[in-house]
């Protein structure tokens, strides 16, 4: 579901908890199982944010918009699916995710 609108693609990094962050590079998009405020620091790090379980309305995805990060919600199991070093097209205006081929 589209979140916080905007388009961007980059390198996926996913944790699944804010305990994690100091492993957030720049321009990272961010997998996530869930958004609330323990993530905030790293919303200035990363390009955009993809979130497992939640909804345009939660405090995490209000924020997310204030910080005008492409963000996409309520993508079951997207934390197992996506493997952190995979590079996506995330688009928060239409709600969609892309894997990109890498370069071999």
């Amino acid at each position: 579901m589209p979140v916080g609108p905007g388009r961007v693609e980059g390198r996926v990094v996913v944790l699944e908890s804010p305990h994690q962050l100091e492993r957030v590079m720049r321009g990272d998009i961010l997998v996530v199982p869930t958004l609330d405020p323990s993530w905030i620091p790293v919303f200035t790090r990363v390009a955009g944010l993809v979130v497992e379980m939640g909804g345009t309305l939660s405090h995490g995805s209000i924020i997310a918009r204030e910080y005008g990060l492409p963000t996409v919600a309520n993508i079951p199991g997207i934390t197992r699916i996506l493997k952190t070093g995979e590079r996506v097209l995330l688009d928060g205006s239409s709600g969609t995710l892309r894997r990109l081929q890498t370069e071999s």
